[in-house]
């Protein structure tokens, strides 16, 4: 949602810089909702990303404001060239993002940045502001051809790195290559599931569904599912959750990880709530992760 809100803008502004069409009130006020949904997207990608909350209604509670501001006015709010406001509101939601990633950074447990998309979460966050300058300077210099252009450049540059980024990490993309055949009834899916588990650890990623594991392994969803309740008598929450069980326990009984607190334990091993763990860990153990880790660290301190 990130990426499209911000190509569209920058592909608007573009058009608008070459004439291709009029500007209006009503697009003004389309494009300002768009940057400040933009930047709700991006501080609850960094709140999310430090810590093991999910996804949040709260942070799009402004660009709702400013619709309701918009009815009321009888147009876009402000001038056709003033975007003071809009770039304010953004501010805000990177200098939150920023807050609580530095706070965060000290806790955060040892495996945190060994992830591919944390390690890079410090460069996306100076790009950002690296984008704000560029808006403060064309507020500062509006009449300058450098910094009327310079807002489109950092931002298309972003764009581009984030995207390549994003893109290089995709598990769908990945899976894209696999041939796609028919599967003879001599084929083992259960051994080509858990080597695909295995090797690119998607049970880790607290969306994976059925379908994203049917695609990695070129099948379809219905046929994966078959296989999983016939051959092992598992739904697939169950089989995934077995493996994620299985990730949390060679991290509680690691003693790198010892001050690293059970709900970043969950978070590493693939569960999105403190909640869901416990049920998990407790259906399958019988015990709490707090017992586990005092149990498998009892031989080792006696």
């Amino acid at each position: 949602a990130f990426l499209i809100l911000i190509s569209s803008l920058l592909a608007l502004f573009v058009a608008l810089d070459l004439g291709l069409f009029a500007y209006s009130a009503p697009l003004g006020g389309a494009m300002d909702v768009a940057a400040i949904l933009a930047s709700a997207f991006f501080f609850d990608y960094v709140r999310v990303s430090v810590s093991a909350r999910p996804a949040a209604w709260w942070p799009f509670a402004p660009a709702a404001l400013y619709l309701i501001g918009a009815a009321f006015y009888g147009g876009r709010i402000g001038a056709s060239d003033d975007m003071r406001l809009v770039i304010a509101v953004q501010i805000a939601f990177t200098a939150g993002a920023l807050i609580i990633y530095l706070r965060a950074r000290s806790s955060l447990p040892p495996g945190w940045a060994k992830r591919r998309e944390n390690r890079f979460l410090p460069l996306f966050l100076g790009g950002v502001c690296l984008l704000h300058a560029a808006q403060l300077l064309r507020l500062a210099a509006p009449q300058s051809n450098l910094t009327f252009d310079l807002v489109p450049l950092v931002g298309a540059l972003g764009l581009l790195s984030f995207s390549a980024y994003a893109l290089a990490g995709s598990q769908t993309l990945r899976a894209l290559p696999a041939p796609r055949r028919a599967i003879a009834p001599g084929d083992d899916i259960g051994a080509r599931l858990d080597a695909a588990m295995a090797d690119a650890r998607a049970f880790l990623d607290p969306d994976l569904s059925l379908q994203k594991a049917a695609a990695l392994i070129g099948v379809a969803p219905r046929r994966l599912s078959e296989h999983l309740n016939g051959a092992r008598g598992l739904s697939f929450r169950a089989y995934v959750n077995a493996l994620r069980i299985g990730e949390a326990k060679r991290l509680l009984a690691d003693p790198a990880e010892a001050q690293t607190s059970i709900e970043a334990i969950a978070m590493m091993s693939g569960f999105r709530a403190r909640s869901s763990f416990y049920e998990a860990f407790r259906a399958i153990e019988d015990q709490s992760p707090q017992d586990y880790r005092a149990n498998a660290a009892g031989p080792a301190s006696g």
